[in-house]
């Protein structure tokens, strides 16, 4: 005979609550004088569209004009395009001939009763499959390599960079949020 205690927990759901914090801003369409000049025409007219309430404290003030700065920006920059980069051409036609192989000869292992033939044939598929991959995979890997590594010998600090966030991607969050959070502080 076997006894055992268990003990369930069903987790409670947390509702996160508090104000979203604002998208990010496509701020490299600034970096050109002409987009420049319309962004500053743009935020003229949204500033002078923007009225004072009387009655309103400062904070209230402050909350009014910052919503009318992001909302001008935002509707002028817009969100910033997001490239990740995949280690894989998606038109490779020799990956999609794999792919497609591999997809018919599965669905002829599930629609026909399966022998070793048609096992076998679906191994040979996954297996070819997955060595093409791979080496895609490590020809993205070396060519990033030569890439960072000559960005670091010319000394361009912005394009090694820019490099490695295409890597190892962008972080989620500061380094120091977890510390401010412990202790409730806000900075700003």
């Amino acid at each position: 005979m076997l006894r055992s205690n268990v003990a369930f927990r069903i987790r409670q759901k947390h509702n996160r609550q508090g104000t979203r914090k604002p998208t990010k801003l496509n701020t490299t369409k600034l970096s050109t004088i002409s987009h420049r000049e319309s962004f500053e025409q743009e935020m003229d007219s949204a500033l002078t569209q923007w009225e004072e309430k009387e009655n309103s404290t400062p904070d209230e003030e402050w909350a009014a004009l910052q919503q009318v700065v992001y909302n001008a920006a935002k509707t002028y920059l817009g969100k910033p395009d997001r490239n990740h980069q995949d280690w894989f051409d998606t038109k490779d036609q020799e990956l999609q001939t794999l792919v497609s192989r591999r997809d018919q000869v599965h669905q002829r292992v599930l629609q026909t009763r399966s022998t070793r033939s048609t096992t076998a044939a679906y191994k040979d598929a996954c297996r070819l499959l997955q060595k093409r991959t791979r080496a895609l995979k490590s020809d993205w890997w070396e060519r990033k390599a030569v890439e960072l590594q000559r960005a670091a010998d010319r000394n361009d600090m912005k394009g090694f960079y820019c490099g490695l966030k295409e890597v190892w991607g962008p972080k989620k969050e500061g380094t120091c949020s977890h510390a401010i959070n412990r202790w409730n502080v806000d900075l700003l």
